[in-house]
Protein backbone atom coordinates (compact mmCIF):
# COMPACT_ATOMS: atom_id res chain seq x y z
CA UNK A 1 0.00 0.00 0.00
CA UNK A 2 1.80 3.37 -0.78
CA UNK A 3 2.20 6.13 1.87
CA UNK A 4 0.07 8.60 1.81
CA UNK A 5 2.69 11.64 1.53
CA UNK A 6 6.19 11.17 0.38
CA UNK A 7 8.62 13.51 1.34
CA UNK A 8 11.86 13.79 -0.89
CA UNK A 9 15.07 15.55 -2.05
CA UNK A 10 18.65 15.58 -3.08
CA UNK A 11 21.14 13.83 -0.74
CA UNK A 12 23.61 15.90 1.33
CA UNK A 13 23.68 15.44 5.42
CA UNK A 14 23.53 11.79 6.15
CA UNK A 15 24.47 12.37 9.74
CA UNK A 16 21.29 14.14 10.40
CA UNK A 17 18.34 11.79 8.75
CA UNK A 18 17.79 10.05 11.69
CA UNK A 19 16.84 13.09 13.78
CA UNK A 20 14.75 14.20 10.32
CA UNK A 21 13.17 11.08 10.62
CA UNK A 22 12.51 10.82 14.39
CA UNK A 23 10.54 14.02 13.59
CA UNK A 24 8.23 13.77 10.85
CA UNK A 25 7.73 10.09 12.21
CA UNK A 26 5.77 12.02 15.26
CA UNK A 27 2.83 12.93 12.96
CA UNK A 28 0.51 9.97 13.07
CA UNK A 29 0.32 10.11 9.27
CA UNK A 30 2.03 7.25 6.80
CA UNK A 31 4.61 8.56 4.84
CA UNK A 32 7.90 7.92 3.27
CA UNK A 33 11.09 9.47 2.56
CA UNK A 34 13.12 8.92 -0.76
CA UNK A 35 16.55 11.05 -0.77
CA UNK A 36 18.84 10.68 -4.11
CA UNK A 37 22.61 11.79 -4.46
CA UNK A 38 26.22 10.11 -3.80
CA UNK A 39 26.30 10.81 -0.64
CA UNK A 40 25.27 7.00 0.93
CA UNK A 41 24.54 6.88 4.64
CA UNK A 42 26.82 4.56 6.86
CA UNK A 43 23.93 2.34 8.56
CA UNK A 44 20.56 1.14 7.88
CA UNK A 45 17.17 3.03 7.01
CA UNK A 46 13.99 1.56 8.31
CA UNK A 47 11.83 0.21 5.48
CA UNK A 48 9.77 3.59 4.19
CA UNK A 49 12.99 5.21 3.99
CA UNK A 50 14.75 4.83 0.56
CA UNK A 51 18.09 6.22 -0.63
CA UNK A 52 19.14 6.02 -4.47
CA UNK A 53 22.76 6.75 -5.23
CA UNK A 54 23.12 8.97 -8.15
CA UNK A 55 26.56 11.63 -9.19
CA UNK A 56 23.81 14.06 -10.66
CA UNK A 57 23.36 17.45 -9.63
CA UNK A 58 21.58 18.50 -6.78
CA UNK A 59 18.25 19.35 -8.88
CA UNK A 60 19.00 16.49 -11.06
CA UNK A 61 18.89 13.93 -7.98
CA UNK A 62 15.90 15.75 -6.57
CA UNK A 63 14.14 14.54 -9.90
CA UNK A 64 15.08 11.68 -9.59
CA UNK A 65 13.86 10.92 -5.81
CA UNK A 66 10.61 12.26 -6.92
CA UNK A 67 10.63 9.62 -9.98
CA UNK A 68 10.82 6.47 -6.88
CA UNK A 69 8.23 8.34 -4.72
CA UNK A 70 4.48 6.94 -4.51
CA UNK A 71 2.59 9.37 -2.19
CA UNK A 72 -0.37 10.81 -2.96
CA UNK A 73 1.10 14.29 -1.54
CA UNK A 74 4.61 15.02 -2.22
CA UNK A 75 6.96 17.07 0.04
CA UNK A 76 10.56 18.92 -1.88
CA UNK A 77 12.03 19.32 1.97
CA UNK A 78 15.59 19.12 1.70
CA UNK A 79 17.88 16.62 4.15
CA UNK A 80 18.85 19.70 6.78
CA UNK A 81 15.55 19.88 8.44
CA UNK A 82 14.12 19.25 11.98
CA UNK A 83 10.07 19.13 12.25
CA UNK A 84 7.57 20.04 14.53
CA UNK A 85 5.87 17.08 16.02
CA UNK A 86 2.90 16.92 13.94
CA UNK A 87 4.20 18.58 11.36
CA UNK A 88 2.63 16.30 8.30
CA UNK A 89 -0.55 16.21 10.12
CA UNK A 90 -0.64 20.01 10.11
CA UNK A 91 0.32 20.17 7.04
CA UNK A 92 -2.19 17.70 5.66
CA UNK A 93 -4.62 19.28 7.14
CA UNK A 94 -4.14 22.25 5.80
CA UNK A 95 -4.07 20.57 2.22
CA UNK A 96 -7.57 18.64 2.78
CA UNK A 97 -8.75 22.00 3.56
CA UNK A 98 -8.05 23.45 0.00
CA UNK A 99 -8.33 22.53 -3.71
CA UNK A 100 -5.56 20.34 -3.95
CA UNK A 101 -5.48 20.51 -7.76
CA UNK A 102 -4.22 24.12 -7.68
CA UNK A 103 -2.52 24.22 -4.28
CA UNK A 104 1.09 24.59 -2.67
CA UNK A 105 0.48 24.13 1.05
CA UNK A 106 4.12 25.94 3.28
CA UNK A 107 4.80 26.53 6.75
CA UNK A 108 6.90 28.42 8.85
CA UNK A 109 10.67 28.53 8.53
CA UNK A 110 13.59 29.08 11.26
CA UNK A 111 17.28 29.31 9.98
CA UNK A 112 17.89 27.03 13.68
CA UNK A 113 15.59 26.51 16.72
CA UNK A 114 17.02 29.08 18.27
CA UNK A 115 16.54 31.99 15.91
CA UNK A 116 13.44 30.17 14.85
CA UNK A 117 12.03 30.66 18.42
CA UNK A 118 13.45 34.45 19.36
CA UNK A 119 11.13 35.43 16.07
CA UNK A 120 8.32 33.59 17.15
CA UNK A 121 8.42 35.91 20.56
CA UNK A 122 9.40 38.79 17.99
CA UNK A 123 6.12 38.09 15.90
CA UNK A 124 8.57 37.90 12.93
CA UNK A 125 8.76 34.07 11.76
CA UNK A 126 9.12 33.62 8.28
CA UNK A 127 5.41 32.14 7.34
CA UNK A 128 3.06 32.20 4.37
CA UNK A 129 0.37 34.34 5.58
CA UNK A 130 -2.34 36.24 3.41
CA UNK A 131 -0.39 38.52 1.36
CA UNK A 132 -0.98 41.78 -0.06
CA UNK A 133 -3.77 42.05 -2.01
CA UNK A 134 -2.50 41.40 -6.12
CA UNK A 135 0.84 39.92 -4.58
CA UNK A 136 1.47 35.87 -3.98
CA UNK A 137 3.89 34.52 -1.46
CA UNK A 138 6.66 31.90 -2.97
CA UNK A 139 7.07 28.70 -0.45
CA UNK A 140 9.58 28.06 2.31
CA UNK A 141 8.84 24.12 1.81
CA UNK A 142 6.30 22.71 -1.24
CA UNK A 143 3.37 20.02 -0.49
CA UNK A 144 1.89 19.32 -3.03
CA UNK A 145 -0.56 16.61 -5.11
CA UNK A 146 2.02 14.86 -7.11
CA UNK A 147 -0.08 14.98 -10.56
CA UNK A 148 -0.06 18.48 -10.14
CA UNK A 149 3.67 18.42 -9.55
CA UNK A 150 3.93 16.21 -12.81
CA UNK A 151 0.96 18.50 -14.71
CA UNK A 152 3.08 21.48 -14.02
CA UNK A 153 6.05 19.71 -15.10
CA UNK A 154 7.85 18.72 -12.83
CA UNK A 155 11.80 20.08 -12.06
CA UNK A 156 12.86 22.21 -15.41
CA UNK A 157 16.07 20.38 -15.99
CA UNK A 158 18.34 23.45 -16.25
CA UNK A 159 18.11 24.13 -12.72
CA UNK A 160 21.55 23.04 -11.06
CA UNK A 161 21.11 23.28 -6.89
CA UNK A 162 18.00 24.73 -6.03
CA UNK A 163 15.48 27.86 -7.11
CA UNK A 164 13.20 24.51 -8.82
CA UNK A 165 10.70 24.38 -6.25
CA UNK A 166 10.50 28.24 -6.65
CA UNK A 167 9.98 27.81 -10.28
CA UNK A 168 7.37 25.21 -9.90
CA UNK A 169 5.31 27.48 -7.66
CA UNK A 170 5.17 30.59 -10.20
CA UNK A 171 4.06 28.10 -12.85
CA UNK A 172 1.05 27.18 -10.09
CA UNK A 173 0.33 31.15 -9.99
CA UNK A 174 0.67 31.42 -13.81
CA UNK A 175 -2.01 28.54 -13.54
CA UNK A 176 -3.99 30.08 -11.61
CA UNK A 177 -3.48 28.35 -8.55
CA UNK A 178 -1.83 29.43 -5.09
CA UNK A 179 0.49 28.79 -2.12
CA UNK A 180 -1.08 28.85 1.55
CA UNK A 181 0.21 28.74 4.99
CA UNK A 182 0.20 25.54 7.31
CA UNK A 183 0.50 26.67 11.19
CA UNK A 184 3.60 24.24 11.47
CA UNK A 185 7.28 25.08 11.59
CA UNK A 186 10.37 23.69 10.50
CA UNK A 187 13.96 25.15 11.63
CA UNK A 188 17.37 24.50 9.50
CA UNK A 189 20.85 23.49 10.85
CA UNK A 190 23.63 25.77 10.52
CA UNK A 191 25.82 24.31 7.84
CA UNK A 192 29.41 25.69 5.94
CA UNK A 193 30.72 27.16 9.07
CA UNK A 194 26.90 28.67 10.04
CA UNK A 195 26.03 29.80 6.84
CA UNK A 196 22.49 28.93 6.35
CA UNK A 197 20.75 26.24 3.30
CA UNK A 198 19.14 29.36 2.70
CA UNK A 199 21.80 31.72 2.11
CA UNK A 200 24.23 29.26 0.18
CA UNK A 201 20.98 28.91 -2.40
CA UNK A 202 21.06 32.58 -2.93
CA UNK A 203 24.61 32.76 -3.74
CA UNK A 204 23.99 30.04 -6.74
CA UNK A 205 24.38 32.27 -9.83
CA UNK A 206 23.13 30.01 -12.53
CA UNK A 207 20.14 29.34 -10.81
CA UNK A 208 19.26 32.68 -9.38
CA UNK A 209 20.16 33.93 -12.99
CA UNK A 210 17.78 31.39 -15.28
CA UNK A 211 15.16 32.19 -12.45
CA UNK A 212 15.24 35.80 -13.43
CA UNK A 213 15.30 35.09 -16.99
CA UNK A 214 12.15 32.88 -16.65
CA UNK A 215 10.34 34.91 -14.60
CA UNK A 216 11.58 38.43 -15.16
CA UNK A 217 10.60 41.57 -12.63
CA UNK A 218 7.88 39.23 -11.09
CA UNK A 219 9.51 38.75 -7.98
CA UNK A 220 10.08 40.90 -5.31
CA UNK A 221 11.21 39.88 -1.78
CA UNK A 222 9.74 36.50 -1.46
CA UNK A 223 6.22 37.78 -3.25
CA UNK A 224 5.51 37.44 -7.25
CA UNK A 225 3.11 40.06 -8.98
CA UNK A 226 0.17 37.52 -9.89
CA UNK A 227 -0.98 40.44 -12.43
CA UNK A 228 2.17 40.61 -14.09
CA UNK A 229 2.70 36.61 -13.78
CA UNK A 230 -0.91 35.66 -15.20
CA UNK A 231 -0.55 38.69 -18.31
CA UNK A 232 3.46 37.67 -19.12
CA UNK A 233 4.15 34.17 -18.23
CA UNK A 234 6.92 32.10 -18.31
CA UNK A 235 9.76 33.17 -20.75
CA UNK A 236 10.54 30.10 -22.22
CA UNK A 237 9.12 26.52 -21.93
CA UNK A 238 9.64 24.25 -19.45
CA UNK A 239 12.22 21.85 -19.97
CA UNK A 240 11.39 18.03 -17.96
CA UNK A 241 13.21 15.16 -17.90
Amino acid sequence: MSPLISVFCQAIYTDYWQETYDTLSKSKVDFEIVYAGHVAPSYILPSNFKFIFTHSAPAASAHIAFSQTSGKYVIFSPDDLVYENDFLHEMLHTMQSHDDTKTIVSCYYGESEKIYLRAIEKGNARYIEVPPHGFGALPIIAMMNRNLFMDLGGIDKRFLLGRFDLDIAMRLFSAGGNVVGSPTWVYERPRCHGVTRLKRRKGNANDKKLFNYLWPNMVFGGLCDLNRVKKNGRSDAVRSY
